[in-house]
Formats: C-alpha cells, sequence, structure tokens
C-alpha cells in the first residue's frame, strides 16, 4: 500500500526511541554505512551496546556530533537503564502492535492483568515485550517470574521470591516476605504460566496488589486468576492473510512477517520473491 513494513522499520523505532529530545542516533549499520561519507565537521561517538525494547540482539549505538547539536544527554533509555531481570531474546518481536497497546493501557487502570490463551499462542513472548515497552514508567524495574517448574504453592512464592531477590525474614512465610519486599515498590511484576497452580497464583497476586498500590502485576495462564481488579485479556493467534491474497499482502502479514524472520534466521537466503509466495 505504498508503505513500509518489517523488522527493519521495527528496529529503527527501538532505536530512535532509546534517545532523548534533541539527541541524534543511529544505529551500528547507519554508522559503518557513513562514518567515510561525513564532512568533517559531523562525527558519529560509539554510545556502546545497548539491549532495545524488542529484547533481541543488543544493539550498538552511536550520536551524531556537530556544530550547533546539543552534546549531553541522559543515558540511553534502553532495557540497561532500568532495574529488572527481563531476558534478552535472541529474536526480534514481530506483530502485535494493537494487542501491545491494549494491555499497556490495561496496566494503567488494573492492578492486574492476566493473558489468556492456547499453550503457544505467544503469551510469554508478548508478556515479555509488554514489560520492555512500559519498564520506563516503573522506576523499580521489570521482574519475570517464570513459574512452569514450580510444583506447590511453597515452590511458587520460592520462584517469584528468588526472581525478586527477596530475603527470607525471620517470623514471615515466604508470601508475607513477598508482599512486605513490594509494600514501597514502584514495579511489573509478570507471573508466568499460572495455570497449573491457579490458586496459588491468584492468592499471591490478590495480596500483593491489595498491600502494594504501586505494583501492577502482568499474569499469562489458559484461564484468568478470577479475582478482583483483575482484567483478562485473550490472545488470539496472528492473523493470516485472505483467501486469494495476492503476494505483497501476504508478505505483509504478521503471521508471514513472523515466519519470513525465523525461516532466514535458519536459512539466510530463503527468498520471499513474489513468485515463490504465487507458488506457495
Amino acid at each position: 500500500e505504498g508503505d513500509y513494513f518489517g523488522t527493519s522499520v521495527n528496529r529503527a523505532a527501538r532505536v530512535s526511541a532509546a534517545a532523548h529530545g534533541g539527541q541524534i542516533v543511529v544505529s551500528h549499520a547507519t554508522e559503518e554505512l557513513a562514518r567515510d561519507h561525513l564532512p568533517v565537521e559531523i562525527s558519529l561517538e560509539d554510545l556502546g551496546e545497548h539491549h532495545l525494547r524488542d529484547l533481541a540482539r543488543p544493539e550498538r549505538v552511536f550520536q551524531v556530533r556537530a556544530p550547533g547539536l546539543a552534546v549531553d544527554f541522559p543515558p540511553l533509555r534502553s532495557l540497561d537503564a532500568f532495574p529488572g531481570n527481563l531476558p534478552a531474546r535472541q529474536t526480534s518481536f514481530v506483530g502485535r502492535d494493537k494487542e501491545l497497546a491494549k494491555i499497556a493501557e490495561a496496566l494503567r487502570s488494573a492492578p492486574i492483568v492476566t493473558l489468556t490463551g492456547v499453550g503457544g499462542v505467544g503469551k510469554t513472548r508478548l508478556a515479555v515485550q509488554v514489560a520492555a515497552e512500559v519498564l520506563p514508567h516503573f522506576p523499580d524495574g521489570g521482574w519475570l517470574s517464570e513459574l512452569a517448574a514450580a510444583d506447590s504453592p511453597d515452590a511458587l512464592h520460592q520462584v517469584v521470591a528468588t526472581a525478586l531477590g527477596v530475603p527470607s525474614r525471620s517470623g514471615m512465610g515466604m508470601a508475607e516476605s513477598i508482599v512486605e519486599f513490594l509494600r514501597a515498590k514502584y514495579l511489573l511484576l509478570v507471573l508466568d504460566n499460572c495455570e497449573h497452580l491457579l490458586d496459588a497464583a491468584a492468592d499471591l497476586a490478590e495480596r500483593i496488589v491489595e498491600a502494594c498500590p504501586e505494583v501492577r502485576v502482568l499474569a499469562t495462564s489458559r484461564e484468568g486468576l478470577a479475582v478482583d481488579g483483575e482484567q483478562v485479556i485473550p490472545l488470539r493467534s496472528l492473523g493470516l492473510p485472505d483467501e486469494g491474497a495476492d503476494a505483497r499482502a501476504i508478505e505483509a502479514t504478521d503471521a508471514a512477517q513472523l515466519f519470513i524472520e525465523r525461516a532466514r534466521a535458519a536459512q539466510p537466503d530463503f527468498s520471499t520473491s513474489p513468485s515463490d509466495l504465487d507458488a506457495v
């Protein structure tokens, strides 16, 4: 439709979002293309590698320096500038822009937001990406607790405590220690894979938001936690092109973009020419 789309556009947006007003930054790829062709009064200052909000590989970022441009800025607003344990991913995040915006908006008003859906639909990846997107709004960071390996309520509490770095407190159970630790915090807690310990996860989440007004809980589960204040957001599979769509329309869909990126990661010469897509 005369527009740009794809992972390069998404990555450019991530680089831009890390900068501050008045600051001009470029990626490493751009620096390599431009460095031998710049006027003598313009230079590119290496700001080092930064994990951007797509949580894929780190990006080396450069700042443009030239007469008339401001020089001193705060650290880039990359994930490295905020506390937390959000994991870096080896692949970039593709699609689900509407869901990202909807979940981020829900976290502004609801103390608990739960993403539901069948296994493999992408709940975990989306939750972690949302956490990365909203991280600047939480001074005490974004923290991921992966609950899949927990096999009891006590184990669930221990997993959460370990993720947050909660010390054990004399005379308190682990759940109480978690709540006390979070009482004065302003952070986002991601509880991933709650379905096999739904009651325990719901109880802990409810206790946290009741006692810790500045904490938000983002949960993933095959069903909602059924607690007061929860907003449930069902997650569906990525959309497919309409029947009879042409090659360009197919390639523009999120599902096709995800497939193409993963295919190229496995086979760099993977082709998406119109003739190949029409053959499919």
